[in-house]
């Protein structure tokens, strides 16, 4: 059953606009429906249930305390002080901004997560190598934008210095240490949250990552395990991106959770050193099964990566994904 949000507004231009570009979007959770008046929500809402509406000013009291239209976001023109304590949200801006701001708030109200019915299984590809400066994000973000072609992907980044609103040029108002505090605090809501807070690049899904290394430093095992389960269970995700540093607590049991890892080993002595002590680590410690998920990569020195993140794809690196791709995952797909 689809989820229906409402646009209620006279002008006829911008409405049309409106759900038409919410519409097209292929992430948003959302069938978008325009009513030019209350009366038309009203006789819509005797059949289907809408869940939320964004009302234009002229219409919110007519709307207000009736349960026909949902939750409302009121579409203010001008001050937005005189709206304290309801929801609103400028209505001429980017529809880009204005979306993510009504997401957020969606899912601050949404008490109940709906399971989804999976068509496809859920990969979590694992990056990860006790060998630093070695390609490790480069290679992630390439796969990632290389199975996006053909499924929907979402890339997390697990460092505490990542370096992406930097190489996005971007500064982000939500990040992976909101969507994590969300879920501590028993909040729900999961599909609104992603789709208010995730990047697109390439047809890549990203979620910024945390700003502050000590915020990554301080998520527990439990938290981290959680996570990845609400996103199997409450996304259409079909693949996984964890780009994963020495940073993050139960390091170990994470790589544990994914169907695929990928180590990018190195040429010199301690590259190899380092490699030999974290295989032998991962025995002792009884994760074998670990070891058996691992892949080892090998990467030749590269003339050219460009720094434009969506332009990976068709990059050097790329020619060695797509043939690490075809031999591990084209089977499945």
């Amino acid at each position: 059953m689809n989820h229906i949000m409402a646009v209620c507004d006279a002008e006829e231009p911008y409405a049309a606009k409106l759900v038409n570009y919410l519409n097209m979007k292929e992430k948003f959770p959302f069938d978008v429906r325009h009513f030019s008046s209350p009366g038309k929500i009203r006789e819509f809402a005797q059949t289907q249930r809408i869940e939320a509406t964004l009302v234009s000013e002229c219409f919110y009291e007519e709307l207000a305390g009736t349960k026909e239209a949902g939750e409302l976001i009121i579409l203010c023109e001008n001050e937005m002080n005189r709206y304290e304590g309801k929801k609103a949200v400028a209505k001429y801006q980017s529809c880009e901004a204005m979306i993510k701001e009504v997401l957020r708030m969606l899912s601050l109200e949404n008490n109940t997560n709906c399971h989804i019915l999976r068509k496809t299984s859920f990969h979590i590809i694992g990056f990860y190598s006790p060998v630093k400066r070695n390609l490790q994000t480069s290679f992630a973000f390439t796969i990632g934008q290389l199975l996006a072609k053909k499924s929907k992907t979402l890339y997390l980044n697990m460092e505490g210095f990542s370096g992406l609103n930097s190489m996005l040029k971007k500064n982000f108002s939500k990040d992976l240490s909101d969507l994590l505090y969300y879920l501590q605090n028993g909040k729900n809501g999961m599909p609104y949250l992603l789709a208010g807070m995730t990047e697109n690049i390439n047809g890549l899904d990203i979620l910024p990552p945390m700003m502050c290394q000590i915020d990554l430093i301080s998520i527990t095992q439990k938290e981290w395990i959680c996570l990845l389960q609400e996103l199997e269970q409450y996304t259409d995700y079909e693949y996984l991106i964890l780009d994963i540093s020495d940073s993050v607590q139960g390091l170990f049991e994470i790589l544990r959770q994914c169907t695929k890892i990928y180590t990018i080993d190195g040429n010199d002595g301690f590259a190899r050193a380092k490699i030999d002590q974290y295989e032998k680590m991962l025995s002792q410690c009884h994760y074998e099964d670990v070891l058996h998920k691992t892949s080892k990569c090998s990467f030749p020195q590269f003339t050219h990566l460009p720094e434009q993140l969506e332009r990976m794809s068709v990059s050097e690196l790329a020619w060695k994904a797509k043939e690490i791709l075809r031999e591990d995952f084209d089977g499945e797909r």
